[in-house]
């Protein structure tokens, strides 16, 4: 089985190849962008990718948007990033990693404690995939989230219990109106009724810093 490092360039495209082994020479910490330059590259291409990133285990920012990889590919790149435990930020917009896709990266999610920013957007992970992340999010230090389409009211009304019932660092929640599950959160509607997202946010980060119910 190759190894990280010991031969993808016949797969992968030499933009690709070179942005990753930039990261490999480097120290501390590290950032990869490859938004964008993976599509209708085909899965060969994404596999041989996820493989390199098994070997970079101080990368601190990831990111993918754009690639369209889909379900099959996030299965593998999710298998990657359950190995890069100090990451930071991670951008998968616009993927189509669907449901299968989501709870591929809902396990790798539970390896990710130093997570800040994931952007999910434009994935369409459905109410299924959903529920399936909403478990790993709740315990993450999220501070943005951006979450976006087609998850359906008990996805949608499972993320917002699990990110904000906690959380003590959540600045951004895109995707999803908190006004709408304020009842789910303990906070009474009418008091917030012309208050905008980040003032509430900031109410349910003060509430569970100081430790109330």
């Amino acid at each position: 089985r190759r190894r990280p490092g010991d031969g993808g360039d016949g797969v992968l495209p030499e933009d690709v190849r070179r942005r990753i082994h930039a990261v490999r020479r480097g120290r501390g910490s590290m950032k990869l962008r490859l938004g964008g330059i993976l599509k209708r590259l085909g899965y060969e291409v994404v596999r041989a990718v996820a493989l390199e990133l098994h070997g970079l285990h101080n990368i601190t920012r990831l990111e993918m948007g754009g690639n369209d990889i889909g379900p099959s590919g996030m299965v593998v790149v999710a298998e990657a990033l359950a190995t890069l435990t100090r990451l930071q930020y991670l951008d998968l917009f616009g993927n189509g990693i669907g449901s299968r896709g989501a709870k591929a990266l809902a396990s790798a999610l539970e390896r990710l404690p130093c997570l800040e920013e994931l952007h999910l957007s434009n994935n369409g992970v459905g109410p299924a995939g959903a529920l399936a992340l909403a478990r790993p999010l709740g315990k993450l230090p999220l501070r943005r989230l951006y979450i976006g389409d087609f998850l359906g009211a008990d996805g949608k009304h499972a993320i917002v219990v699990a990110v904000c019932s906690t959380t003590t660092t959540l600045e951004v929640l895109n995707g999803i109106d908190v006004r709408e599950h304020l009842d789910a959160l303990g906070l009474d509607p009418a008091a917030f009724r012309l208050a905008d997202t980040d003032a509430i946010l900031r109410i349910i980060r003060e509430r569970n810093a100081q430790g109330a119910v």
